[in-house]
């Protein structure tokens, strides 16, 4: 009796031995699986708040990339975005790039809307279009400084529609 529940308990862990090396293989073949290498487009904000590095990049609500680098041009101090976008996606040259964000919560990333050109945006090329990410936290701040104080103004710029916008 003993040398049989002995020899069930061998078998057993050997089972399972043998389902983990089976696992570990199996995640290291196909660990590279995606080896599309994709291109490079940049796009230039003034301003890229809560924008990650491994952000999707969306177009018509498909992921078809990612934001690989974000940098500060020492000319203009506007912030540069690099995209990765799949070399399987064509991207229209008169897109418009955007950030965007899913929900109050949730991150942000680039949402992509296709132009009307018949020619698509080159490699390494910039999008001629882009909006910056809204500041909700300053629309929100306007709204309550607005309904407190009667005041249409911006505490910070002085001047504007109370909203973050100038005149």
């Amino acid at each position: 009796m003993r040398l049989k529940r002995r020899s069930l308990e061998i078998s057993m862990g050997l089972a399972v031995l043998v389902i983990a090396i089976m696992f570990v293989f199996t995640s290291y073949a196909f660990r590279d699986l995606d080896t599309d290498p994709g291109y490079s487009v940049f796009a230039r904000f003034n301003r890229v708040d809560g924008l990650g590095i491994g952000a999707p990049v969306k177009m018509g609500g498909f992921q078809i990339g990612t934001v690989v680098d974000q940098t500060i041009d020492a000319r203009d101090f506007s912030a540069v975005v690099e995209l990765n976008v799949a070399s399987s996606y064509r991207v229209p040259a008169d897109s418009t790039a955007t950030i965007n964000g899913d929900g109050l919560i949730g991150g942000k990333y680039i949402k992509i809307e296709p132009g009307d050109a018949s020619t698509s945006i080159e490699a390494d090329a910039f999008f001629t279009e882009t909006k910056d990410v809204i500041d909700i936290e300053s629309l929100v701040r306007d709204i309550i400084n607005l309904a407190v104080t009667g005041c249409s103004c911006s505490e910070e710029e002085g001047s504007g529609d109370g909203f973050g916008f100038s005149n």
